[in-house]
């Protein structure tokens, strides 16, 4: 179990849990956790009703209502549209080079702390070029798969126009 005081997702401690152990492959197994959720968290409701725990299996049963209203209220948005101005001027906000982030594709990096080396316009928008764990390693990903740590990571402005930065 873990509490945090500086959340990805906004601006209030968040608390959750890791799954750890010393077996070969837990961490991939962890990983897929977010996929299998509504799976895992019927099965614990099941078994605390079957137990008898029926405050726990209300909590449960709260957290998969609560699971369900986030995912009808927010859509997989880029982060390019979260930060963009409204105004068609070319500037749009992003991770300033050398702080960290989190990177979430989905997949392999799941709510993964990185360090963002720097940012890039491209064709197809905003890239990230990320620390790697290993020397000689050229590791970029979307905008879309990079997220600030609120009250921790800073932000500047970048006009995709002109490549003009500014502080925020």
């Amino acid at each position: 179990m873990f509490i945090s005081q500086a959340s990805p997702l906004g601006k209030d401690p968040v608390k959750g849990f890791a799954v750890y152990d010393s077996a070969f492959g837990s961490l991939r197994l962890t990983r897929q956790i977010p996929s299998c959720l509504d799976e895992i968290l019927l099965e614990a409701a099941r078994i605390a009703t079957e137990e008898g725990a029926s405050k726990i299996a209300a909590g449960i049963k709260k957290i998969i209502r609560q699971i369900k209203l986030l995912g009808q209220a927010q859509e997989n948005i880029a982060a390019t549209e979260i930060f963009a101005s409204g105004v068609d001027d070319g500037w749009v906000t992003v991770v300033a080079p050398d702080q960290p982030a989190i990177c979430h594709d989905g997949q392999s990096h799941i709510n993964e702390e990185v360090t963002v080396l720097k940012y890039l316009y491209t064709p197809q928008g905003i890239r990230y070029s990320l620390k790697a764990l290993r020397e000689g390693v050229n590791w970029q990903v979307t905008a879309a798969m990079v997220h600030p740590i609120n009250g921790v990571t800073k932000l500047e402005r970048y006009n995709i126009n002109t490549g003009e930065s500014a502080s925020l």
